[in-house]
């Protein structure tokens, strides 16, 4: 099996023959939707909505948005389009050949010089443009309309006179007296490209399908061209590929298996030289551009998908290419121009690919070179919570067979990790057991409170680390300091407690995530970046601490003298056990001699974060982070970024209950439209949030909702039997609430809020 053979969706279709007709007629839906968004169907009267002519003609909707909405539609099907489909565009041989290709007889493409067109630029294209707009008379009009597209066609299927068009005035004095090897492998710059964008903006407000048409042939010929003389010539390639995903209409579903398909394999063909080159030309051609060229990629492989219902080489290149748009993105200095990191997922991806046999293929790199998550930016949180919980689920299955094993031939083992505690020494009976069972933290977790009868389904084991949670980071405790204005806990470096103690914590939020517990841990996100082995900045201390951040980063930003109106030195004063105490700064410990002044500003900064992100706290962290790696480091956990892995941990801390409403099932007689169920859903949504929570708890035994909202949850409602005073109950380990049919609303909301109010223990199960 090859390794880009398709990661088939479970969603998948078994017969081959109506599978390629669905295929052939969902590509076909998306082209004819995208055109009615952004050309119309002709007609002033059509009632699409969805349509530029009619009724939706004052909707504005950008290539990029339309491209969206397109797939969109098409994913529903409850639209009809107003507009067919244009027909698949045959191959063009005959414009290649006149290009100068030969194809020998066994397939093989030869280019032979052929005399080169003359450059074009946009002014050329204004007179063409008013040339056809004053002219009225058809056949006049038809051909200027044929001559300019002729020029275009000659222009953009000839590499030399593509690369010296649309330079604009600067650049042509520039170049003027070069050779034209200077100027194919001279980078773009970003006035050039900007007077390519008023080029492609001209050509296509002339509203010509014959000059559109020429465009698109002409652009086809250059990319066979330029695949020719890859190798050869990369930086003469790069040149070209960078001016050809200018064009707008790359965002047209007609362009991507001429256009896109081609420059996406190109760029992931392209030296690694050159790679870097275009990963530099990205970080700085600023945030509209970039976002063009990052939704291009994405609306290719999302289409691709749907369409092929497979990985293919074409996904794989894209992938690739969005690979080299991530890293380019990650490295922009200025935040600002950043596209937030969310942008690089892919909802079809998320949706349609089978992520356990792409895990499968990650672990199997000897016989695949390649999956999705070896590119993790394109992987939502949820998906990669998945992915841990295979890899989770993998080990467990691994720790269970051993123990079934070594049981055979020595005393049995539990393949179990079983954890008994009283609730009055839940800390102690937890951390002591813990610290034996190093060798069965990566079994399944089974919780069982003394005395009392809950089976752990996963119910039990949801309240455990509720009430654990709560207990360890009381600031009774001493281990963590609460941050009142920021709500947020961390490490108390003065605390008593020793490296054993804060390890053992690290292991229990570790073992929360393997097992796939959402835990309500109010970390400020530095945490995560340390976890995740990257250095805290001074953008993490203002996170942390907003009034010591902003005073060190108005003195960077000062425009005086430092050192005459700061009166600062290398030896800061931190509190430590209720007294303030001076912490010199500087290894020497001779941190009071030496003053901070403009030339080591930045060095007093740097060390001063340092200080109260790694140094101040380095034995606690430490200990904590090694605990929690001993759980769960290795390859899996580096798919995650640090914010991904707040949100697998704490989960999603927005509580939409209409989402929940949506998303629920209804047994035993109880229906959507049934008055008691109206009614509690009424009551709930009238709750405040902290009883909202409490709901939540109840029914499941966690406060907060999965990663992607309260629409993923399973929420079942069962009929309790009649009206009476018992309260409902739930089964957390299902999501299960058992609700009584009572007489009256105001009866459901006071049983509801005595039964929330009391949830903790399993008595009302």
């Amino acid at each position: 099996m090859s390794a880009v053979e398709g990661l088939l969706s479970s969603r998948r279709r078994h017969d081959i023959g109506s599978n390629e007709l669905r295929k052939r007629r969902f590509e076909a839906s998306v082209k004819a939707y995208f055109k009615a968004l952004t050309e119309g169907c002709g007609d002033e009267n059509c009632n699409n909505p969805f349509c530029k002519s009619g009724k939706g003609k004052n909707v504005m909707v950008q290539p990029d948005e339309a491209a969206a909405v397109a797939i969109k539609l098409a994913v529903e099907g409850v639209h009809q389009s107003c507009v067919q489909a244009a027909k698949e565009k045959p191959t063009l041989t005959k414009a290649a050949i006149r290009n100068g290709a030969r194809q020998h007889d066994d397939g093989t493409i030869v280019w032979e010089p052929t005399a080169h067109a003359r450059p074009i630029e946009l002014e050329d294209l204004r007179v063409w443009k008013h040339r056809i707009n004053s002219t009225h008379e058809e056949e006049k009009r038809s051909v200027i309309i044929e001559e300019c597209a002729g020029t275009v066609l000659k222009v953009f299927s000839d590499h030399e006179a593509f690369s010296r068009s649309f330079l604009g005035q600067k650049w042509r004095k520039t170049y003027a007296g070069e050779k034209i090897s200077v100027i194919l492998s001279a980078e773009p710059t970003v006035e050039e490209v900007e007077e390519l964008e008023r080029s492609y903006t001209c050509l296509y407000a002339m509203n010509s399908a014959r000059i559109n048409d020429a465009i698109l042939e002409g652009t086809e010929v250059l990319l066979q061209y330029l695949d020719f003389h890859m190798k050869a010539h990369p930086d003469e390639v790069l040149r070209s590929v960078v001016k050809i995903m200018e064009n707008p209409m790359c965002l047209d579903p007609e362009y991507h298996k001429f256009v896109v398909k081609k420059v996406a394999a190109m760029i992931t063909s392209l030296p690694e030289k050159s790679q870097h080159t275009l990963i530099q030309w990205w970080m700085r051609i600023g945030k509209p551009r970039f976002t063009r060229s990052l939704t291009m990629f994405q609306h290719f492989i999302t289409l691709r998908i749907y369409t092929t219902q497979r990985i293919d080489d074409a996904i794989v290149s894209a992938t690739r290419a969005l690979d080299l748009l991530y890293h380019a993105n990650e490295n922009i200095h200025e935040h600002k121009q950043r596209v937030d990191f969310s942008e690089f997922y892919n909802d079809a991806v998320n949706q349609e690919v089978n992520l356990k046999e792409d895990y499968y293929r990650w672990k199997s790199p000897h016989r695949y070179d390649f999956s999705f998550c070896c590119y993790p930016f394109i992987l939502d949180p949820a998906s990669k919570g998945k992915i841990l919980q295979f890899d989770a689920q993998v080990q467990m299955n691994r720790e269970f067979e051993d123990a079934i094993l070594r049981s055979l031939f020595v005393a049995p083992v539990s393949p179990f990790l079983i954890v008994r505690v009283r609730r009055e020494y839940l800390i102690q009976d937890t951390l002591q057991q813990i610290s034996k069972k190093h060798q069965d933290l990566k079994k399944q977790l089974k919780v069982q409170f003394v005395g009392e009868e809950g089976i752990d389904e996963g119910g039990v084991q949801k309240e455990f680390f509720q009430l654990i949670v709560k207990q360890i980071f009381d600031p009774r405790y001493g281990m963590f300091l609460y941050n009142d204005e920021m709500r947020q806990f961390w490490f108390n470096g003065q605390s008593l407690e020793n490296e054993t103690e804060f390890e053992l914590i690290g292991i229990v939020l570790g073992i929360a995530i393997y097992n796939g517990i959402i835990l309500d841990v109010q970390f400020p996100m530095v945490l995560y970046k340390k976890l995740m082995q990257q250095r805290p900045t001074l953008n993490d201390l203002e996170e942390f601490d907003p009034v010591l951040g902003r005073s060190l980063r108005q003195l960077l930003d000062f425009d005086g003298d430092v050192a005459d109106v700061f009166c600062q030195t290398f030896e800061i004063s931190v509190e430590m056990f209720g007294e303030m105490q001076a912490v010199s700064l500087l290894e020497n410990g001779k941190g009071a001699e030496k003053e901070v002044t403009n030339d080591n500003r930045e060095e007093y900064v740097a060390l001063y974060v340092e200080y109260i992100l790694e140094k101040g706290v380095e034995k606690q962290f430490g200990a904590f982070s090694r605990g929690f790696h001993m759980v769960c480091g290795g390859p899996t956990l580096q798919l995650f970024r640090p914010e991904e892995l707040q949100l697998l941990l704490c989960g999603n801390p927005t509580l939409d209950f209409n989402e929940l409403e949506k998303a629920a099932i209804y047994d035993d007689g109880y229906t959507d439209e049934h008055w008691i169920i109206q009614a509690m859903w009424r009551v709930i949504k009238a709750f405040d949030n902290n009883q909202k929570k409490k709901f939540l708890f109840f029914c499941t035994g966690c406060d907060r909702a999965p990663i992607k909202g309260l629409s993923q949850l399973q929420f079942v409602v069962t009929r309790a039997g009649p009206d009476s005073d018992r309260l409902p109950t739930a089964h957390t380990c299902f999501n299960h609430l058992l609700l009584p049919e009572y007489s009256s609303e105001e009866k459901l909301r006071d049983r509801l809020l005595v039964a929330i109010s009391n949830a903790e223990g399993f008595g009302l199960i």
